[in-house]
């Protein structure tokens, strides 16, 4: 749950810089929110949660432009096309730290 909470906030921060979805952040605002108490429904809401702001992400992601990838985020200290390249990379070591736990069916 925490890896999915995870990557999902700071897709989330990108959607928040470019006012691209009413999508409310249901955590502390911070990487690494406090969990939910680990549970079955819960664990829904956090992968519905997680799909959706991904989705929107990467439409958000299909529109921009150069301009927009150059916008400064104060609040991270770079461009919005930093941040985006990071994410990229940040999802993908994620993945592959549970890929690498070695459960069957990954």
């Amino acid at each position: 749950m925490v890896d999915c909470l995870h990557d999902a906030y700071f897709k989330w921060t990108i959607l928040e810089f470019f006012q691209a979805g009413s999508y409310e952040w249901p955590h502390e605002k911070t990487s690494f929110p406090p969990l939910p108490e680990a549970n079955e429904e819960n664990w829904q809401k956090t992968i519905s949660l997680s799909d959706e702001i991904h989705e929107a992400y990467m439409r958000l992601l299909n529109g921009l432009t150069a301009e927009d990838l150059e916008r400064q985020i104060e609040d991270w200290e770079c461009s919005a096309g930093e941040l985006i390249a990071w994410i990229a990379t940040h999802d993908t070591y994620h993945a592959a730290q549970i890929r690498n736990m070695g459960v069957k069916g990954l």
